[in-house]
């Protein structure tokens, strides 16, 4: 929660050169608060104990963050401290430190203790330092450094030791034989404040220092620290830009990324790289945001998560940007609950960032966050080589994406490409022959076809099938269906069959379905037929080798004559006679919804109604749907993943992807198309947000790649069909 207390920093200049006044400017915007909603990948955990600005946090061997100092909403500096437990997403009161201090130190050193040093108390530069011990939650006064330092860095060193740079003189803090500091054997060549530090990768050892306040000048300079000599040397490469209040971070490769800072006039967006082996800096691109005073955290797939920060013309900022270093691109990461600078963010064991503190608009706050890096962010891919929506995809064994028919702008469309996840691309094959949008596309038990049957086309609701050879990739008739139909599903059982079901002919649902037996190339009817005339439904293999019907439009033989609606009630295809037997009745009635079996056998049912909730969890063992969370959306015609074990602990997890809302027709549905994806979590039968795709769609195919990442193709967006494709990975 936000602090009803106005800050007490008045900003009575607008002197940005001075550093004295920085936190000044960060903790003021206008006298403003702006608040944010909570986007996909970020969610409110439990407060901080107390308000934080300038404060401190380390994690843990034990896996709990060590939150301390920093200044609180009535100006005054706190000794206190506290332990964020991820598990339980809880803060408890640790012991507190033995002095006050914001703009501290704070390192975990080899055996587990933390050392704290130096900082600012009131207005004055401390010399002390502390260290905090988990295994008594105590803090005791270790050996005091030479110099008062606030606004400096500690580095650990490899040898165990760290290393304080601040102002005209560096020590080093010694664990052995008896804690101590010495001043290093040769000062820093330029006297730093609010500048950056980084560890370089073996076998070198040394500390890359870089940019800072020398008096109210920031500086483009470095230098690098060799432990060994205990000396610096200054490096002839500059920066692109002069930076202070910036943020740097060492890749796996060794390469040093910096973002962002300040120089007197406004925070940057440019971002360098450093390159060890040639001790030279070079441009790395553009933040899409100019930041200061912003946190970067190096992610495990070698991308840094970009949070918050300051930008003077328009205030502290909610916006976070995710950017690759091999491409040097940004993209957008969602936002945070609230915008926030001066804030920490500590990258936890399990791969999601702990965000905690800071001022936000003429505030400081205790509210904290945590951010989940896995799935928020859609990039766009190569597009597609036609625009498409109401095709179909089919996720061949080799890896690669079938997209095959569709509707562009009511042309039925005949045309077929394959997407190559190595490259993002995709490639025209041979085209059907037969022009088919709402059709049904099954890949055989073989792998080496894919089955193509029924759809709508220019002369009606086809009876034609064929079949697509993924080695050849090209396309032959087989065996025709017995009637024609559409909006349908197929579902391949266990035993090498496709069963189709129901759907329309010439615009009435039918009840009727049948088997393909690629044998013979042939379909013939099932035994029995369904209780009720179904279409725009999905269908589901169960684990038992049935096949659960839910939803759909049927018949509603009322006064007024035939007219169709959407239905509450569900049916079970038993494969062993054949026959359809009803189930328990959904809490909604649904048409055009989705179902997805989880892993634990249950089939989640979701949205084709217009409200959001609740929506169905089918429980196979009694036959009955059990009401779960309410959709955050309205939602018909999206689609649903199961996320596979690529996403870590997200796996198990459905992704419920676009879709439409109601509104006017085009290719006889809804399309007021949607651009949000939700999260269901079996274990808490929730929906949370997710994330926004690049662009809204409904009608499009959603196909999960062997590697996790979700491959999104095609759609309406409006009444414009799309030839766009994008994607969202773990």
């Amino acid at each position: 929660m936000l602090t009803k207390r106005r800050c007490m920093f008045e900003d009575d200049d607008r002197n940005f050169a001075n550093p004295n006044r920085l936190y000044q400017l960060l903790l003021r915007s206008a006298g403003l608060l702006f608040l944010f909603a909570a986007v996909p990948g970020f969610a409110q955990t439990s407060d901080l104990l107390t308000t934080r600005a300038g404060h401190a946090a380390t994690l843990l061997p034990s896996g709990l963050v060590l939150v301390t100092g920093g200044v609180d909403e009535t100006g005054t500096t706190q000794a206190s401290a506290e332990l964020y437990n991820p598990a339980t997403h809880t803060s408890v009161k640790t012991g507190g430190m033995m002095n006050a201090r914001e703009h501290h130190t704070s390192t975990l050193l080899g055996d587990g203790t933390v050392l704290i040093t130096g900082g600012d108390e009131q207005g004055n530069a401390s010399s002390t330092a502390e260290i905090y011990d988990p295994s008594t939650g105590k803090f005791a006064l270790t050996a005091q450094m030479h110099r008062a330092h606030t606004a400096h860095t500690a580095t650990l060193l490899n040898n165990g030791n760290v290393l304080i740079v601040g102002g005209a003189v560096a020590e080093i803090y010694n664990i052995a034989p008896k804690p101590k500091f010495t001043e290093t054997t040769g000062a820093p060549v330029v006297p730093r404040k609010d500048h950056a530090a980084v560890l370089l990768t073996e076998p070198s050892g040394d500390v890359l220092i870089t940019g800072g306040y020398n008096g109210n000048q920031a500086q483009d300079t470095a230098e690098l620290f060799s432990p060994g000599s205990q000396t610096f040397v200054l490096l002839k490469s500059l920066m692109t830009i002069s930076r202070v209040l910036h943020s740097a971070t060492r890749l796996s490769t060794g390469t040093v990324v910096i973002t962002g800072g300040f120089s007197g006039t406004s925070p940057h967006t440019q971002i360098d790289f450093y390159d060890p082996a040639t001790k030279t800096f070079s441009s790395g691109g553009n933040m899409l945001f100019p930041r200061a005073s912003h946190r970067q955290v190096l992610l495990s797939n070698g991308e840094i998560l970009i949070i918050g920060g300051t930008t003077f013309e328009g205030g502290i900022l909610s916006a976070n940007e995710l950017y690759n270093p091999s491409t040097q691109q940004s993209i957008s990461q969602g936002s945070l609950t609230i915008n926030r600078a001066g804030h920490t963010a500590t990258l936890l064991p399990d791969g999601n960032t702990y965000v905690a503190g800071g001022v936000t608009g003429g505030l400081t706050v205790n509210s904290a966050e945590i951010i989940d890096p896995a799935n928020s962010s859609f990039t766009l891919t190569n597009p597609m080589n036609f625009p498409r929506a109401l095709h179909t995809d089919t996720l061949l064994r080799n890896g690669m994406v079938l997209l095959t028919g569709g509707g562009n702008q009511a042309v039925f469309e005949s045309t077929a490409e394959v997407f190559n996840p190595t490259n993002n691309t995709f490639t025209q094959v041979g085209s059907m022959l037969q022009p088919r949008e709402s059709h049904t596309a099954t890949l055989l038990q073989s792998g080496t076809e894919v089955l193509i049957a029924g759809g709508k086309s220019d002369s009606g609701d086809l009876t034609e099938a064929e079949l697509y050879n993924v080695a050849s990739m090209t396309f032959s008739a087989t065996g025709s269906m017995n009637g024609g139909r559409s909006l349908d599903p197929a579902v391949l059982l266990t035993g090498g069959e496709v069963l189709v079901v129901g759907g329309r002919h010439g615009g009435r649902e039918l009840n009727t379905a049948e088997l393909y037996d690629p044998t013979s190339g042939t379909f013939t009817y099932t035994k029995g037929t369904l209780n009720k005339k179904r279409k725009r439904m999905p269908a589901t293999l169960l684990m038992t080798g049935s096949v659960l019907v839910p939803g759909g439009e049927v018949i509603n033989n009322g006064s007024g004559g035939a007219t169709g609606r959407s239905t509450d009630t569900a049916e079970v295809f038993d494969h062993a006679n054949q026959l359809f037997s009803p189930v328990g009745q959904m809490h909604q009635e649904r048409e055009d919804n989705a179902s997805i079996m989880l892993t634990d056998g249950s089939v989640l049912v979701t949205g084709g109604n217009k409200d959001d909730g609740p929506q169905d969890l089918y429980n196979p063992a009694t036959g009955r749907f059990l009401a779960v969370g309410h959709l955050l959306n309205t939602r018909s015609r999206h689609r649903m993943v199961l996320l596979n074990s690529n996403w870590g602990k997200l796996k198990g997890d459905v992704l419920v992807i676009g879709g439409s809302s109601q509104g006017s027709g085009i290719f006889g549905g809804l399309f007021q198309a949607l651009d949000s994806v939700e999260i269901y979590d079996p274990r808490t039968q929730k929906f949370d947000k997710f994330g926004t795709m690049v662009d809204a769609r409904w009608g499009h195919t959603a196909t999960q790649l062997t590697d996790g990442r979700i491959l999104i193709t095609g759609g309406t967006g409006a009444v414009t069909v799309s030839g766009t494709a994008e994607e969202v990975g773990p």
